[in-house]
């Protein structure tokens, strides 16, 4: 122990390693412990390691190899290695995406992917499919799209940014259109200019695609609605789409609904 914190050599941490070892093994070398040649030298030799290694690294390695310099090496140079996500089981890298891209509304004119999706191509599959099931995308539509040929374009534009693999994995998209208000009302009441009319399509498995729209529909709205998530499913049905797609569909087929209100 006469060597120990006495040789220029810093603490060991998760990533130096390769600058590390060199440096002991320097030491062990003057110690001639480098070769230990039975069970005492190498706890002897272990011992001249152990106060160059961090607290906290040293912690993961199991007690019983802490007594031996050569299995602390082998230890050393196993978690200081590279970590192999992508080799983790596919249900532990789901566990992670659900924590790091985690959007309860994503707005989808400032659609961005998330960071993790850029690192590769493997990446990018999994992640979007989890960031697409679970985010419910809303659309704006201002007072300057005031035509079904403004809105199919904006639907169409952010469906291609998505990108067709992912436009399966949707769940929810709440369109959200401002237009001029026309309701009737009694000189004393004061009436906004612009009105908010409101559609969530949502698409689940077992029940299919469901449109709804907000209280501020007229009734004849509600039953043009009704009507087209009937022909959508049955539309979906003949060309075998049963998944989010349905939702983007349902969008595009019957724009005029969309822009024109009653």
């Amino acid at each position: 122990m006469a060597y120990a914190r006495s040789f220029a050599c810093g603490d060991l941490y998760e990533g130096n390693f390769d600058e590390w070892e060199p440096h002991m093994r320097k030491l062990l070398l003057r110690t001639r412990m480098l070769a230990p040649r039975n069970a005492w030298q190498a706890a002897k030799a272990a011992e001249l390691i152990l106060p160059y290694v961090e607290h906290s690294f040293l912690q993961r390695v199991p007690k019983a190899a802490r007594h031996n310099s050569l299995e602390l090496l082998r230890h050393f140079r196993m978690f200081s290695g590279a970590f192999r996500f992508l080799e983790l089981p596919p249900e532990l890298r789901n566990r992670v995406y659900s924590h790091l891209i985690s959007s309860p509304e994503v707005d989808v004119w400032r659609y961005r992917v998330p960071p993790i999706a850029r690192t590769s191509k493997q990446l990018r599959r999994e992640t979007l499919s989890i960031f697409c099931s679970t985010a419910r995308f809303t659309m704006s539509v201002g007072t300057r799209f005031n035509s079904a040929q403004d809105c199919a374009k904006a639907v169409r534009g952010w469906a291609n940014i998505v990108g067709t693999p992912m436009l399966k994995h949707l769940r929810s998209v709440t369109l959200s259109l401002e237009v001029e208000n026309t309701t009737a009302r009694p000189a004393r009441i004061a009436r906004s200019p612009i009105a908010i009319r409101r559609f969530e399509f949502t698409y689940e498995p077992k029940t299919g695609l469901a449109v709804s729209c907000a209280k501020v529909c007229s009734d004849g709205t509600k039953d043009d609605v009704r009507r087209h998530v009937v022909e959508m499913a049955d539309n979906c049905a003949v060309v075998g789409i049963e998944d989010g797609r349905a939702i983007v569909m349902a969008l595009l087929s019957s724009t005029s609904m969309w822009a024109s209100w009653r």
